[in-house]
């Protein structure tokens, strides 16, 4: 979910089947303002796409799709672009609202379908997906980056996205995941990348606690390697971290 007031509140993935947005410390999403209830909504989320997502409210002032009250007790239906709020729009208050988008995805369009075999899910982002897949002809192993169309606002982010897209296409280095293929469908882009096993930086160094001087001067090493050669060639990428 796109928070519309991101000074206050960030954006939320939802991962699980069932998130209780509130202000109780159980709740799945804890909002601490006094508006909202101690167990404000429940947002269910079915694993696949044919089924619809629903918002049931459980809050005293009211869960808002679109700013049409839910009524406590009741649900609703939410899909993609749609938005939903924790007080009433009449408040003029941004700092519960979000803009929510349906990210479930299920098999790639079928032409990327008729090239690879789409397996199992890498991991996710705000933007996209990350999933596991084979090409068929040879069966090498590549990880597709799945985006959803409907995540960009306005025609500069999508025009920004496939910028990135161009870049990818141009740079190789040993330290940078290479670019494969991209495809496009009606809602949907595809990025077919070099699949990188090694996992992520990030839960290395939570799962070992620390690195060894050695092994953390090689990955930094690495990493100013591909920063520098990004550089040289006037790119600059604005969003470094060890996930």
């Amino acid at each position: 979910m796109v928070s519309l007031s991101k000074d206050r509140y960030g954006d939320i993935d939802i991962t699980n089947y069932s998130t209780t947005f509130g202000r109780k410390v159980d709740c799945d999403v804890c909002l601490t303002e006094a508006q909202i209830s101690n167990h404000h909504c429940t947002l269910l989320v079915p694993p696949l796409t044919s089924a619809p997502i629903t918002v049931q409210d459980r809050s005293t002032n009211g869960t808002f799709i679109n700013g049409i009250k839910i009524g406590n007790g009741n649900s609703k239906v939410i899909k993609s672009g749609d938005h939903l709020s924790f007080v009433s729009s009449k408040t003029r208050n941004t700092f519960f609202s979000y803009s929510f988008q349906d990210l479930r995805e299920t098999e790639a369009p079928d032409e990327i379908y008729s090239y690879y075999d789409v397996h199992e899910e890498l991991g996710r982002g705000t933007f996209s997906i990350v999933k596991y897949a084979t090409k068929k002809s040879t069966g090498e192993a590549v990880a597709i980056k799945i985006i959803n169309k409907k995540r960009f606002k306005d025609d500069k982010a999508f025009n920004q996205m496939m910028r990135e897209v161009d870049i990818l296409k141009d740079i190789q280095h040993p330290n940078i995941v290479c670019y494969k293929e991209f495809y496009s469908s009606k809602d949907h882009l595809y990025i077919v990348l070099e699949l990188a096993t090694g996992g992520e930086l990030f839960n290395k160094i939570i799962d070992e606690g620390k690195l060894m001087e050695d092994e953390a001067r090689n990955l930094f090493f690495q990493m100013l390697s591909a920063v520098n050669y990004l550089h040289e060639n006037n790119i600059t990428h604005r969003d470094l971290k060890p996930g």
